[in-house]
């Protein structure tokens, strides 16, 4: 389970750059799963190679006027390697653990729903437009990297481990190809 919260450096917007004042949040929980390969290479140091399948999800939220406001939900799947180095302190049947790295991916899909919802302030209730998820891959940069930050806790079973971590990951490429900005005219 992973919870997303997009940073923006640069930002947006058809008529005005200066004119952005969306935000954007987390859209509940994304999945990733994966496989790991995991070698002791000095007493208390693991590397650790991972091959994980990561679905982000995240929620754009702009209120372009007083009587309404547009959200736009964003999900994207990628195809995760991470290279981790893990320092363990063994506690004989607790092992808490720290480490970090880095991790590379391939963007698989990218799709973008977006919503117009109404509120209270207009004189006549409109209902609310909700489009269908549109593809937005080709908006997108398919590679990107990640500084990764991990801290857990294994505890030894009979034939291995049951563990539990946290993961901070950040960003380090654009994931908006900006040269593309005004190419997908449903969005403009």
């Amino acid at each position: 389970v992973n919870v997303t919260n997009p940073i923006v450096l640069e930002g947006y917007s058809v008529t005005n750059h200066s004119d952005f004042s969306g935000k954007y949040s987390n859209e509940g929980f994304g999945i990733q799963a994966g496989l790991k390969l995991d070698k002791k290479i000095w007493k208390p140091i693991n590397l650790e190679l991972e091959l994980l399948y990561l679905n982000q999800k995240y929620k754009y939220t702009e209120s372009p006027y007083t009587f309404t406001d547009v959200t736009m939900i964003e999900e994207d799947t990628w195809l995760q390697v991470p290279l981790l180095l893990r320092l363990e302190y063994d506690k004989r049947k607790f092992r808490p653990f720290v480490g970090g790295g880095i991790a590379f991916g391939f963007l698989m899909s990218s799709t973008l729903t977006p919503a117009r919802v109404y509120n209270e302030n207009t004189l006549v209730v409109y209902p609310d437009i909700t489009e269908g998820a549109s593809d937005i891959k080709a908006d997108r940069s398919s590679m990107n990297r990640w500084l990764i930050g991990v801290l857990g806790v294994n505890y030894k079973i009979k034939k291995g481990f049951l563990g539990i971590q946290a993961r901070y990951e950040h960003g380090m490429s654009n994931q908006f190809l900006s040269e593309n900005r005004y190419d997908n005219l449903s969005f403009v």
